[in-house]
């Protein structure tokens, strides 16, 4: 876990705030033609929704407010809650382009890889605690690597997932993250039902025993499949039992040191950052220090052979019989030839390998497999729901068929650009309605009249929690060399109203983002990457990082200057009231509200009264389910 701990804080590392740039190296002219498709595709989005509510006789929920739409944007592309200070200049903006910006601003920025990366990671591989023999850490790490570089380098989606098909190599080398998704799918079997579930959208895993009972997927359909991977080994070297060796150094050669990227050494050996690293800066050092750790007990990877055949297991056949290696195994009349989930056969002498052969359907001609089932993920993580649910069941049936060929033929068109149906879905009138139900619509739950609860992934409610209660400023502070008791006592000087000393020193800051995250991504993972979760399991799971001394310290650091702004920055209790609002909730008090906490800070007697007051006040609201939940 200690692994995954470091990965989990590569992921939610705060970021430099560069100036908005396009996220990778897009060329103009197809960054263009994306949000080009995307803005017709909203208004078709619109088209089709509406067409559904008038035969259902659904009356759709008012807009929702900028403060509303703008945290329920925020948390979906970047997995935070927006700060008080962007909540306010979002509002009081009187550009009547300001959610086009905003949304392009988002996707723009490299939280938008950062989140999805990590997000899209869980799906494929989990949250790191696969494995009985330490690599689902490692899996975990190398995974979020590769797709958060991927999706910032603007690559088509297709050709992403046409990597990660074919992939080879050692998981550890620079780049070959995609390697670790062979190591967490080892067999042919598993990683076939894997690729057709979450790349095909298509579950094909229930036939691998018999023909499936519910559709026409028969067991030889289930093989062919397998059959792409019939090739593909995972290779696996116990360095531990050789310590003098490593796989980049030759005989008789000093094995290559890992590079240093700043920073120092702690007493137990782990390299922490240094001030002035920025995120791109963390992420490398903390991956160099997992390498270095891989080269010092097990590697993994995975290559293409030239020989083997699936065939259909008899009773009793281990995973590794079913493997066909013989000279001449293609002609035995129990062979399974490739077959893709449509019927499509590869021809066997067309110059490429199995895998290659397979990624080459993702975008083939007349195949729509991958882009419904990655414009349905799309919609999911938006929504709430897929069009199709569950989402990697296409089988399953679409609410919206219609809906869901116009969103996969746009996706093409863009050249599979996620971004391009991310911007068209939260441009359109129905991501933008309210989660307040009418009378019309309270039942709803399919079409889209309103906006759904949906409560946050592990990954945005950890995010969310460090930017609400500040410990991502008080962390990034102390990354930075800025201590937060040099903060306040800067402020102090100035004769603004002092906080309570709870500060970290660097190394605490450090470890308690680390600690914070595992305890987050071990209490929320599954093995099969779901991305709901159950609101009532995920408040007691969330809560545990109240616990433990150095987490306390951390998070009171944090709301020290929480409470400073709202205390020392204003003036009156009104606006000191609304602070904190924005700051947990993100919307100013209702009325009833504010009268309650001005009734309490009346009554409070002296200024550590009144302080605790503000303090309970935001702790409750970190505690509801308004803060747990997208709405």
């Amino acid at each position: 876990m200690a692994i995954l701990a470091i990965l989990a804080a590569v992921v939610a590392w705060p970021h430099a705030a560069p100036e908005p740039v396009l996220a990778g190296n897009d060329d103009p002219a197809d960054r263009t033609r994306a949000n080009d498709v995307s803005t017709a595709l909203a208004g078709e989005i619109d088209r089709h929704i509406r067409a559904q509510w008038a035969k259902a006789g659904l009356k759709p929920s008012d807009a929702a407010t900028d403060a509303e739409w703008l945290r329920r944007l925020r948390i979906d592309l970047t997995g935070t809650v927006p700060t008080p200070d962007e909540i306010i200049a979002f509002v009081k903006s009187k550009s009547a382009n300001k959610r086009v910006e905003k949304i392009d601003e988002l996707l723009a920025s490299e939280e938008w890889p950062v989140h999805w990366g990590s997000q899209l990671s869980a799906a494929f591989v989990g949250r790191g605690s696969t494995g009985q023999d330490g690599r689902g850490a490692f899996i975990s790490a190398f995974m979020i690597d590769w797709f958060v570089n991927e999706l910032a380098s603007g690559r088509g989606y297709d050709e992403v997932m046409g990597e990660l098909i074919r992939t080879e190599g050692w998981m550890d080398e620079e780049g070959n993250g995609s390697v670790a998704f062979y190591v967490r799918y080892p067999g042919a079997a598993e990683v076939s039902g894997a690729i057709s579930r979450l790349v095909f959208g298509t579950q094909i895993q229930c036939a691998q025993c018999h023909d499936h009972p519910y559709t026409d997927t028969t067991q030889k359909d289930f093989f062919g499949m397998a059959g792409f991977f019939a090739r593909t080994q995972q290779r696996r070297v116990n360095l531990k039992k050789k310590p003098n060796k490593k796989p980049d150094a030759k005989p008789g050669e000093k094995p290559a040191e890992m590079p240093r990227r700043g920073g120092y050494m702690d007493g137990g050996g782990m390299q922490r950052p240094g001030p002035g690293m920025d995120g791109e800066d963390i992420r490398g050092m903390m991956l160099d220090r997992i390498r270095q750790r891989m080269r010092e007990g097990r590697r993994w990877g995975v290559q293409e052979t030239r020989s083997g055949e699936i065939r259909i297991p008899k009773p009793g056949d281990t995973d590794r019989e079913m493997i066909v290696r013989t000279p001449n195994a293609v002609f035995r009349p129990d062979v399974i030839d490739p077959t893709f989930i449509d019927g499509t056969m590869p021809k066997r002498k067309s110059g490429k390998n199995r895998r290659d052969q397979l990624a080459s359907l993702i975008s083939a001609e007349g195949s729509e497999l991958f882009s419904k089932a990655q414009v349905n993920r799309i919609w999911a993580a938006m929504f709430g729901r897929g069009i199709v649910d569950p989402i990697d069941d296409l089988e399953a049936g679409a609410t919206h068929p219609e809906l869901l060929a116009t969103l996969a033929k746009g996706f093409e068109d863009s050249g599979y650009d996620l971004r391009s149906i991310i911007r068209a879905i939260a441009l359109s009138d129905t991501y933008a309605l309210s989660s307040v139900p009418n009378e019309s619509n309270a039942g709803d739950a399919e079409h889209y009249a309103r906006s759904y609860l949906r409560p946050l992934p592990p990954e945005a409610l950890f995010g969310s929690l460090m930017r609400a209660t500040g410990v991502d400023e008080v962390a990034a502070g102390e990354a930075a060399g800025t201590t937060v008791r040099e903060q306040l006592r800067k402020r102090r000087q100035k004769g603004k109203r002092g906080a309570r000393r709870k500060t970290l020193n660097p190394r605490d800051a450090i470890r308690m983002r680390l600690q914070l995250l595992q305890r987050f991504i071990y209490a929320f993972d599954d093995d099969e990457g779901l991305e709901a979760l159950d609101y009532e399991s995920s408040i007691p799971q969330a809560l545990m990082f109240l616990n433990g001394e150095l987490t306390n310290r951390g998070v009171e650091a944090g709301i020290a200057q929480v409470l400073e702004e709202a205390l020392a920055g204003r003036n009156d209790d009104e606006a000191r009231i609304q602070h904190v609002f924005l700051r947990s909730v993100g919307r100013l008090p209702e009325k009833a509200e504010m009268r309650q906490v001005t009734k309490m800070l009346k009554s409070a007697e002296g200024d550590d009264a009144r302080r605790q007051v503000f303090e309970d006040v935001f702790w409750a609201l970190l505690n509801s389910s308004e803060f747990f939940f997208n709405h």
